[in-house]
């Protein structure tokens, strides 16, 4: 009596379904780190941003203008993000992982732009200005 032993037929397409799944959690991986950086990057626009709008504000004598000392301030001219503690930066409060440091410590006289810098936890970092408004 012989024995007939049958394969699934089904085998070659779990193998091909492996291999595409395989592929596709590589890209995930990929886009999961580039949606770090791109937020990383919207944020340092949005300090950018908001700096050079409350310098405008300072420059038209509006009483809605926020007194700038360094970068980390500029964190708090962002919306929903508030408080500060013995000089901690609200925006690190508030998300937790990044820090912002001046990439200039002295601005120049005459010269109300320092260049600052925002970095992740993943090593990451994008630039931005912050425009001083002293008004204390």
């Amino acid at each position: 009596m012989q024995h007939h032993v049958t394969k699934p037929r089904f085998s070659g397409l779990i193998v091909i379904m492996l291999i595409i799944s395989a592929a596709l959690a590589w890209k995930y991986y990929d886009l999961r780190s580039e949606i770090h950086l791109v937020r990383l990057e919207s944020m340092a626009s949005s300090l950018n941003a908001a700096s050079a709008n409350n310098f405008a504000a300072a420059l038209t004598g509006s009483d809605q203008a926020l007194s700038i000392h360094n970068c980390r301030d500029a964190a708090g001219l962002l919306q929903g993000i508030s408080g500060y503690n013995s000089g901690e930066s609200p925006f690190t409060k508030a998300y937790e992982g990044y820090h912002i440091q001046n990439l200039e410590h002295n601005p120049q006289p005459g010269n109300y732009m320092v260049m600052c810098e925002l970095a992740n936890s993943r090593g990451n970092s994008a630039g931005f200005n912050v425009y001083y408004t002293l008004m204390d």
